[in-house]
């Protein structure tokens, strides 16, 4: 069972890699919102107010917490 425990803690690892590489295009994204000399045609929605970016953001941030609480323990026999 030891490759099983590989591919888990590898694909944890990249999911956590992921996430924070969200959190982080998404802090890039909040500035570039509030930014005063960034007009609201250029950004998604056209909306000045990071409502989306924001939302997401906590969705993420919610999905890392989650996946560090439901983490299977690995049983030994």
């Amino acid at each position: 069972m030891r490759p099983m425990t590989t591919i888990i803690s590898i694909a944890d690892k990249l999911s956590y890699s992921g996430n924070l590489l969200i959190v982080v295009i998404m802090l890039v994204a909040v500035y570039a919102h509030l930014h005063p000399d960034v007009p609201a045609q250029v950004l998604p929605f056209q909306a000045k107010p990071p409502v989306v970016t924001i939302i997401v953001m906590l969705l993420v941030v919610l999905n890392i917490v989650l996946c560090r609480h439901v983490q299977p323990k690995p049983s030994r026999r």
